[in-house]
């Protein structure tokens, strides 16, 4: 202990250490900030008439998918469809005999009606069951259908937007 005192350039033979003071918190706490009250702002009144419908009408948009108006459109089958949206084709068939989506598949069933509905501007819709289905040199040889399977349609998204700017690809 000497010598560590010594290196620290302490003399003396008693070494006093102050009175440790108890510290309300634990070791390594700091004491919380005091944080201001937040500020209300008023709600804009033509935001409050959007936010008013908007939920309704997207659920009842995302929670009604007719399947088979869809596949008759877009030249899909249920199997197809129940690859794309991971979903079990007991499941497709019971949208098709009217059951609303709920939950995760809202996001699923709406970003493949999005996608058919983007594709079918640019190409006949009834082209578009096969097209997924087939192979694509453009997707490394993957299907397109494969591609929403793995959660890359950005892919297909990249090639509309390419397609509809009309910038080489």
């Amino acid at each position: 202990m000497q010598k560590v005192l010594a290196t620290l350039g302490v003399s003396g033979q008693s070494w006093d250490m102050p009175a440790a003071t108890p510290s309300p918190l634990p070791i390594g706490k700091k004491p919380a900030a005091r944080r201001r009250p937040a500020k209300v702002r008023p709600f804009p009144a033509k935001t409050a008439r959007i936010a008013e419908h908007a939920p309704a009408f997207a659920a009842e948009a995302a929670s009604h998918f007719d399947v088979a108006a869809f596949c008759q459109k877009y030249a899909l089958k249920r199997d197809l469809i129940s690859r794309m949206t991971s979903y079990a084709p007991r499941t497709v068939a019971s949208w098709a005999a009217g059951k609303p989506v709920h939950g995760a598949a809202i996001q699923k069933v709406t970003e493949l009606k999005r996608l058919a509905t983007a594709l079918g501007q640019l190409v006949e819709p009834a082209t578009i069951g096969p097209w997924f289905q087939a192979p694509n040199p453009s997707f490394e040889g993957s299907t397109p259908a494969q591609l929403v399977e793995r959660g890359e349609s950005d892919r297909i998204w990249r090639m509309i937007h390419l397609l509809e700017s009309g910038q080489p690809g």
